[in-house]
């Protein structure tokens, strides 16, 4: 596909990504949706679902050694489209778990946001979809902190891995960040 190119991945019709040409596979294929037809009156969550799967089946298929990381949708303050933000918000959980179960019980991996949320408007613009200029700079640290993990780690393929969480809550003080960070290198070197 070409640089600029977009693919609507609820569209009823199949998408097909010729990537048994590329040689050699990559080791990690991050899939990251947009959300922007979540609340669409014609796009039922189980039709959603059951197309992401397949999509997911066919790139296993054409790429069985590459891990498939399924990227979490990340949530917004304004849902176009949305009768509710909360019923929007609440689709978006429910494919996220969904489909993260699948690819993880394929060998797998799920990449969550946790600093990305809702309370934190200063992360999104005014339109209260798109990221802001810092909330583009949470995501792609988090999204290479990411893929330093289940490239380095090997025993877990969620990130953040649930151990962090505790760590993160235990140590927090005014440098909490940056202990999270040095607890995280420590963690990954003793590996």
């Amino acid at each position: 596909m070409e640089g600029n190119t977009r693919v609507g991945f609820w569209q009823s019709s199949w998408c097909h990504f010729d990537l048994s040409s590329t040689k050699p596979h990559p080791r990690f294929l991050i899939i990251h949706v947009g959300a922007n037809d979540i609340a669409k009156d014609d796009n039922q969550l189980r039709r959603q679902q059951m197309f992401m799967k397949n999509v997911i089946n066919q790139l296993r298929s054409e790429m069985p050694l590459t891990c498939i990381v399924w990227s979490h949708i990340l949530p917004r303050l304004y849902w176009r489209h949305a009768v509710s933000n909360v019923a929007a918000d609440r689709s978006r959980w429910r494919i996220n778990s969904s489909v993260a179960s699948f690819i993880l019980k394929s060998g797998g991996a799920s990449l969550k946001y946790p600093d990305i949320r809702v309370a934190q408007s200063n992360l999104f613009l005014n339109d209260g979809v798109h990221l802001s200029s810092l909330g583009n700079h949470v995501f792609v640290s988090t999204l290479q902190a990411a893929i330093q993990h289940f490239s380095t780690c090997g025993i877990s393929l969620l990130y953040p891995p649930k151990w962090l969480f505790v760590s993160f809550l235990l140590n927090w003080n005014c440098c909490g960040f940056m202990n999270m960070v040095n607890m995280y290198d420590c963690f990954v070197n003793d590996v």
